[in-house]
């Protein structure tokens, strides 16, 4: 008989195993390099949605407080009154009671400058150059159904609180909680069957600062400053703001037309009540950054130019511009 012939087995050979080795690696290489740069992608691409949403936040947050600019409940400014007589001061200085309380000047506007033009008002790291916006008016949302506030929730405030007492159409005062019992004096029962509102009073400040301790990526932000409102110090609302402008449109004319777009601190006293629109511009910038340099110079509403630091060049941004029709200012509220 034959012998069974024996087939030779034979291992992989070491260039083998090292040719193996080197393409599982290249292989490697290849999906961590499609991994990061997908993931990079994905955290710039949800980087933008942030940016768009904060640009949303921000512009219907000021857009509110400026459509309910110097609402009144109807009350003409030529009517109103003061509790105390000392808040009835339109050359009171910035951040004071009676500057707060000055109602007479739904919106004031302050040009950007080195240093914050409300010391007073804002916080002490102020981003240079940026606009401050101020609002007044009474809260439409602080009257319950009944049209009044209860005396109980008057007395429940603080003594320095403000408020808005108004028989619509008629006459109003603004008081500090403290000097209610002065304000219910001058208010007869006639007026009680007129019907007579209480509202929460609120003088708000926008402006854009640098939170304390922020690092350069994490940047300024837009805040809002509501003395006696629940906000007794500046509070930032949206982040990654860098710049914040507003200018007036005037309707001098009264057609409901916007004729030009003004720097709001050239408008004469005279001419502030022919405001029938405020447009505000905001540059925002997402917190991620990109591959690609934004070296792009940026105008303002205002006429303004801002050109990203070479350090924050990487960081993408938008310019959102947007106007607002004033509801109430100029209009009896």
């Amino acid at each position: 008989m034959k012998p069974l012939a024996r087939h030779q087995q034979s291992g992989i050979s070491l260039i083998e195993l090292m040719i193996a080795v080197t393409l599982g690696l290249v292989i490697l290489a290849g999906i961590a390099t499609v991994f990061v740069t997908s993931r990079h992608s994905y955290r710039v691409q949800e980087s933008t949605a942030i940016l768009q949403d904060n640009a949303r936040f921000a512009m219907e947050t000021i857009g509110r407080a400026l459509r309910d600019a110097g609402f009144s409940h109807g009350a003409p400014t030529t009517a109103l009154q003061w509790f105390p007589n000392s808040l009835d001061n339109p050359d009171a200085s910035a951040c004071s009671a009676a500057w707060y309380a000055d109602i007479r000047r739904p919106i004031e506007v302050h040009n950007g400058a080195s240093t914050t033009p409300l010391s007073g008002c804002t916080v002490s790291n102020y981003e240079p150059l940026t606009d401050v916006l101020v609002i007044r008016h009474a809260d439409p949302l602080s009257a319950p159904g009944t049209g009044y506030l209860p005396r109980a929730d008057i007395d429940a405030l603080g003594g320095d609180t403000l408020l808005l007492r108004v028989i619509p159409a008629t006459r109003a005062a603004i008081y500090q909680r403290s000097d209610v019992a002065n304000v219910d004096s001058q208010f007869t029962a006639d007026d009680e069957d007129d019907g007579v509102f209480d509202y929460r009073y609120r003088a708000r400040v926008f402006h854009v600062g640098v939170p304390t301790g922020a690092t350069a990526a994490e940047g300024a932000a837009l805040y809002e400053h509501s003395p006696d409102f629940g906000n007794p110090d500046s509070q930032p609302i949206v982040s990654g703001v860098e710049r914040f402008s507003v200018v007036a449109g005037m309707d001098r004319n009264g057609d409901g037309i916007v004729e030009s777009w003004d720097n709001p601190e050239d408008v004469s006293a005279a001419d502030f009540v022919d405001i029938s629109a405020i447009r505000i511009g905001l540059i925002l910038r997402a917190p991620e950054r990109s591959e690609f340099a934004d070296n792009t110079t940026y105008t303002l509403p205002d006429g303004d130019t801002y050109t990203p630091p070479d350090d924050l060049e990487r960081f993408p941004r938008r310019l959102y511009v947007q106007d607002f029709q004033i509801r109430n200012h100029g209009r009896g509220g």
